[in-house]
């Protein structure tokens, strides 16, 4: 993988590890998960900027660029007349990420590498995945049976319990006391909600049905 296949991976790990999943959360490390979206951040404006530096067809400029561009604009000056009267909005700043990546892609595309780049990431994703699935699934097994010790976290304003790799939904009802059921069913793992979980399940599991890696497929 050469040096600019490294730098997107490392720029799509991050947000992947501490932003879709609450990794951060669980092993007590938000400080390094806000600097580490700051640095993303940072890069993907130098790879914006570069985009827009570049010569490009010009229906690629009117229906993918320029859209971008005009909720850029948007979401930063409506960002920026918040903060005059609340600072903490400035946390939002992380929900242009996505649209940042986006208009990066016609950078990447230009630089020749973005094939490369492509299938390095649906490989690292899927692996990933696979890796932490795998770990929260054994985890949610354990729990389950109360072979796990589990702690309350908040993430973002609501009360969880978790273990190393997984977060449960805590229940308090006395008949679920009386059964010994402590935990929710429901299988979050690493991510915020379970729905969550299945959304980003289903590329991994497309991408490993289509490349024939049946073990990730059985995992998925």
């Amino acid at each position: 993988m050469n040096r600019i296949s490294q730098k997107i991976s490392l720029l799509f790990l991050a947000p992947l590890l501490f932003n879709e999943m609450v990794l951060d959360h669980m092993w007590g490390i938000t400080t390094f998960s806000r600097l580490s979206n700051i640095l993303v951040i940072l890069i993907l404006l130098y790879l914006s900027i570069s985009t827009l530096l570049i010569k490009v067809n010009k229906s690629v400029f009117l229906f993918y660029i320029l859209p971008i561009l005009i909720y850029l604009l948007g979401f930063y000056s409506n960002l920026g007349v918040s903060f005059l009267s609340n600072s903490s909005v400035i946390n939002q700043v992380g929900l242009s990420m996505p649209w940042l990546g986006m208009l990066s892609i016609p950078y990447l595309v230009y630089k020749k590498d973005y094939l490369r780049i492509s299938a390095g990431l649906w490989s690292l994703y899927t692996n990933i995945m696979a890796f932490f699935v795998s770990l929260s699934s054994i985890e949610y097994l354990l729990a389950i049976r109360g072979l796990v010790p589990l702690r309350n976290i908040n993430i973002g304003g609501t009360e969880f319990l978790a273990g190393i790799t997984c977060i449960y939904h805590g229940l308090t009802s006395s008949a679920a006391i009386q059964a010994g059921q402590v935990i929710h069913y429901r299988y979050y793992g690493p991510f915020n909600e379970p729905g969550t979980a299945a959304m980003l399940l289903l590329p991994a599991l497309v991408y490993s049905l289509i490349n024939k890696k049946y073990i990730f497929s059985i995992i998925f």
